[in-house]
């Protein structure tokens, strides 16, 4: 059952030994830096199809 999968895996990670602050501090980051790498293939590509006639 998929309830009990997911149940199983959060307990999995819960006992990791990093504190639940220090890995929300790291998962944010990395979440930031993603947000910011796609806004920048976001810019190219827009630039890009604008070259060629096709601007969003």
């Amino acid at each position: 059952m998929i309830i009990k999968y997911i149940s199983d895996s959060f307990e999995e990670e819960e006992n990791d030994g990093i504190p639940f602050e220090e890995k929300m501090e790291g998962l944010r980051s990395e979440l930031a830096g993603l947000f910011e790498e796609s806004n920048k293939f976001e810019d190219e590509i827009r630039k890009r199809l604008g070259v060629i006639g096709y601007e969003l």
